[in-house]
């Protein structure tokens, strides 16, 4: 009962202001960052560069790394997110990459390997970035990242798959985008002992890659057709009837 209480007490002493918070969350970040870059500084990595705009017109550089740990095992993490001021140029997506790695005295040598998409600021012959990038490190191995090249490839889909999916789409959709629905198909896959309890909304790039997607909702394809049977019957046909073709594009997909 007296530890219980004096749990208790230090639970209350505990700030959760929004500052206290925030700071706590930053350091947390800021010490798992310092100790991934402790580990390039002294290892060969694998670089991933994209660039991407948001909605409010701000582009933003993303790096990802890829490297062997101690373990013999290979680990992804996400590097920076670094906003770029004006424009997306080859010069300027190396540059803010440089001046990354020289405030955190990772050495450009360390790459080994770099993947980008095929955009010509990326890819061009004299001025991309990985133009930029092999005069600093005449050895590094640049390719076109395979996501890029499967999503690419994935456009010439059949008209019958590329129908199946956008069922898939608007079956997801339509579950997803209201939260009653999102919680009620959360409790049927509870009570149907699901391996799973959420789908997983559809990007065009991401879920290419891996197939998580479509895994995802060819595992919980008996409860999305026992749930849409209320709420949607003629999706729920449609759905029926593609079964099989929804289970083909899924199996070449996760590899």
């Amino acid at each position: 009962m007296q530890e219980e209480v004096a749990s208790n007490k230090m639970i209350k002493s505990i700030s959760l202001i929004n500052d206290t918070v925030s700071k706590r969350t930053d350091e947390m970040a800021g010490e798992i960052e310092n100790k991934l870059i402790n580990y390039l500084r002294e290892n060969n990595f694998a670089l991933q560069i994209d660039e991407s705009t948001l909605t409010d017109n701000k582009a933003i550089l993303l790096a990802y790394v890829r490297f062997i740990n101690e373990r013999i095992e290979i680990v992804e993490e996400v590097l920076f997110a670094i906003s770029l001021i004006t424009d997306t140029k080859g010069s300027s997506i190396f540059q803010a990459m440089e001046e990354y790695f020289t405030r955190k005295n990772v050495p450009l040598t360390n790459i080994i390997a770099c993947a980008t998409d095929g955009a010509s600021s990326m890819t061009g012959r004299h001025v991309g970035f990985i133009a930029h990038l092999k005069n600093k490190v005449p050895g590094v191995i640049c390719v076109h990242c395979v996501i890029h090249c499967q999503n690419l490839a994935a456009k010439n889909l059949s008209g019958v798959l590329y129908e199946t999916l956008q069922f898939v789409i608007k079956a997801v959709n339509k579950i997803k985008a209201s939260l009653l629905n999102d919680r009620m198909f959360r409790e049927l896959c509870h009570d149907n002992v699901e391996d799973f309890e959420r789908l997983l909304l559809h990007t065009a790039v991401r879920w290419l890659s891996k197939g998580k997607y479509l895994c995802r909702f060819f595992a919980l394809f008996d409860s999305i057709i026992e749930f849409l049977d209320k709420i949607d019957p003629f999706l729920k046909d449609n759905l029926k009837q593609r079964k099989i073709k929804i289970g083909y594009p899924q199996i070449f997909l996760k590899k």
